[in-house]
């Protein structure tokens, strides 16, 4: 079974796309998917593919990461053996998922290195060239790291995605790294708060 788990609030437009994003994948009848969707806002985001909707804490201020929130509230209820960190206002490809998990039966932690992003009202787009770390929206790992991501989440650092590969790449710990795919891209600067997906400009 893989896990997803999508952390969101107050977005509905970029959850929208989301699932549409998700229902075209190509694993789909291939292997069981529970989606994990947490949720720290009013209303409640709109779930229409028959995921788990999980209430995060709400403590969401301007300019405040709830992410970390919503992921530690995921954590207790993974039930797959290979986890997806899905982020809602993110590209993916129809063989992302297919993609990871194929490599996951051979590598514990995968990632897409050299991220890229594109700014929607800018229309331009920026390679982050990060080559010793994924993003957290291109990261997916098995179960028996659980507790590693867990670690990431509380280290207390914004940005945790880089405590988790920092961890892995420190340990020396087997990866698999994606660098000319391009099987997800970070979307900027569509609608929802600004507290989530921070980091980059």
């Amino acid at each position: 079974m893989l896990t997803l788990i999508t952390p969101t609030g107050g977005r509905p437009e970029c959850f929208a796309q989301c699932e549409r994003y998700m229902q075209r994948q190509t694993i789909w009848g291939k292997e069981k998917i529970q989606w994990l969707v947490v949720d720290d806002s009013e209303p409640r985001t709109a779930c229409t593919l028959g995921q788990t909707y999980l209430r995060g804490i709400k403590d969401w201020q301007p300019n405040i990461n709830t992410q970390r929130y919503n992921l530690d509230t995921a954590v207790p209820h993974i039930k797959g053996d290979k986890v997806f960190i899905i982020e809602d206002d993110d590209w993916y490809h129809p063989e992302y998922l297919e993609s990871y998990s194929v490599l996951l039966n051979k590598f514990p932690i995968v990632g897409e290195f050299n991220a890229k992003y594109y700014s929607v009202t800018k229309q331009a787009y920026k390679e982050m060239r990060n080559f010793e770390h994924a993003s957290l929206c291109q990261t997916a790992f098995r179960t028996e790291h659980t507790p590693l991501f867990n670690y990431a989440i509380h280290s207390g650092n914004l940005y945790f995605d880089i405590d988790f590969w920092g961890f892995v790449t420190k340990n020396n710990l087997p990866y698999c790294a994606i660098t000319n795919r391009n099987l997800c891209v970070g979307m900027k600067n569509l609608p929802g708060k600004g507290g989530i997906g921070v980091g980059h400009t």
